[in-house]
C-alpha cells in the first residue's frame, strides 16, 4: 500500500513539475522500472457506487443521449452515429443494446472522431455482455483518455472508469 500511495504521488509530483516547469532529475535505479518498461502492465481502473432511494431515481441520474441529434455517420456493423461539434471538440453518439455511448474527439489534436468511433463500435460489438440495465452509459473520451462505463443496477449507480474502454466493460462485469 505505501508503495503504490508513493508512486501515485510520484506520478502527481512529476505532472505538477512537467505542468509547471519544474527541473526533474530521474535516477536509473528506479524501484518501478521494470514495470514502466514492461508491456504486461494494465490499465487502472476506478469503480464508484452511489445509491438513491428508488431505481427510477438512479436511472434518471444518467445522462441521456439523444437518440438522433447531429449529423448521420455510418460507423460499420449497421450503427448510425450522430455527429456535432464545437470548439475544438467533435462528439459522436449512438445506441448499442441497452446503452447510450458518447465519443468525444479533440480536433486541435487531429483526433479523427469518425475513424475512433469506428473503433468503438468494433471493440463494443466483440463484447458479448454487459453489465444487465434498462439504462446505461459508455463515455469513450479520447480528448482526455478517460473510458468509462455506467449503469443502474436497483437502487445504485455503478461506474468504472479506466484508460482502455474494453478494461472498463470487463471490470464492469464483475461488479
Amino acid at each position: 500500500m505505501k508503495k503504490s500511495l508513493f508512486i501515485l504521488g510520484t506520478i502527481l509530483l512529476t505532472t505538477i513539475a512537467v505542468q509547471t516547469g519544474i527541473e526533474t532529475y530521474a535516477s536509473n535505479n528506479s524501484f518501478n522500472q521494470e514495470q514502466i518498461e514492461s508491456k504486461t502492465s494494465k490499465p487502472k481502473t476506478q469503480y464508484s457506487e452511489l445509491e438513491f432511494d428508488t431505481h427510477e431515481e438512479a436511472k434518471d441520474s444518467i445522462q441521456v443521449i439523444p437518440e438522433k441529434s447531429g449529423i448521420p455517420v455510418d460507423l460499420g456493423n449497421n450503427v448510425i452515429g450522430y455527429q456535432e461539434g464545437g470548439a475544438g471538440s467533435r462528439f459522436i453518439t449512438f445506441h448499442i443494446k441497452n446503452y447510450g455511448v458518447f465519443i468525444r474527439t479533440n480536433s486541435i489534436l487531429g483526433q479523427d472522431n469518425v475513424a475512433l468511433s469506428k473503433e468503438v463500435v468494433q471493440v463494443l460489438s466483440s463484447i458479448e455482455k454487459y453489465p444487465e440495465t434498462d439504462h446505461g452509459l459508455i463515455r469513450a473520451d479520447f480528448a482526455s483518455g478517460m473510458m468509462s462505463i455506467t449503469w443502474a443496477s436497483d437502487t445504485f449507480v455503478k461506474s468504472v472508469t479506466s484508460s482502455d474502454l474494453r478494461v472498463s466493460i470487463e471490470k464492469a462485469l464483475t461488479k
